[in-house]
């Protein structure tokens, strides 16, 4: 939608790779806005694989994605680094030094 405060939506299909090589279709909307007073583009992902999608998994994940919104932030002193990520290093990255 276009309404002020209303998430711009995307569409997606993509594959994923199972572990054994094979690949999964998936399907995915993108809810995207920005909260006032920031200029920091806010995404939040709704997916499924393709069968699910296809029997009422899109239209649960639309609507969610739909009803995204943010109402305010807070200003943060973090530097925007990745070792200011708190998931960065348990998730096998390294910290800058």
């Amino acid at each position: 939608s276009d309404l002020p405060g209303s998430p711009r939506l995307i569409d997606l299909a993509f594959s994923a790779f199972a572990p054994g090589g094979s690949t999964a279709p998936r399907r995915a909307i993108l809810a995207v806005t920005k909260a006032p007073g920031s200029d920091d583009a806010i995404i939040l992902v709704s997916s499924s694989g393709l069968t699910r999608w296809t029997n009422g998994g899109g239209d649960v994940a639309r609507t969610a994605a739909s009803s995204f919104q943010v109402d305010a932030v807070r200003p943060t002193k973090l530097p925007p680094t990745t070792s200011s990520d708190f998931r960065f290093e348990a998730r096998g990255g390294f910290r800058d030094n």
